[in-house]
């Protein structure tokens, strides 16, 4: 029988989260085990045949050879359209905010609130 391996140290060798590896148990990529807790356990033959497929397939990033370079002019009127939009939604948050603050702050009842006006 092989080493058994628990999902922490399964994270820990592979690189990726818990619920990485519960979406691979349940699309069939993982096959655990259980142990005598009924945590799932993962052989460790099953992790180096993951690995080393996953070391023969070949990476699908473009390497900086195949990306053209295109040459950009910067606007800078353009960024300030940007910021100024940035800065427009932060105002318009902030107001809802204040809002929300000042709304809890009164600590009238919401019927009072209402109809008081």
């Amino acid at each position: 029988m092989g080493e058994y391996l628990s999902t922490r140290e399964v994270m820990t060798l592979l690189g990726i989260s818990r619920r990485t590896v519960q979406a691979w148990v349940k699309a069939g990529k993982l096959r655990p085990g259980k142990d005598a807790q009924g945590r799932n356990t993962f052989t460790r033959a099953d992790i180096e045949s993951l690995i080393s497929v996953a070391q023969d397939t070949p990476d699908s990033t473009p390497t900086s050879a195949e990306v053209p370079v295109i040459p950009v002019q910067f606007d800078p009127s353009r960024q300030i359209i940007i910021d100024l939009e940035r800065y427009e939604g932060l105002c318009f948050r902030l107001a809802q905010l204040e809002a929300k603050v000042l709304m809890l702050e009164d600590k009238r009842p919401w019927w009072r609130r209402m109809f008081s006006k």
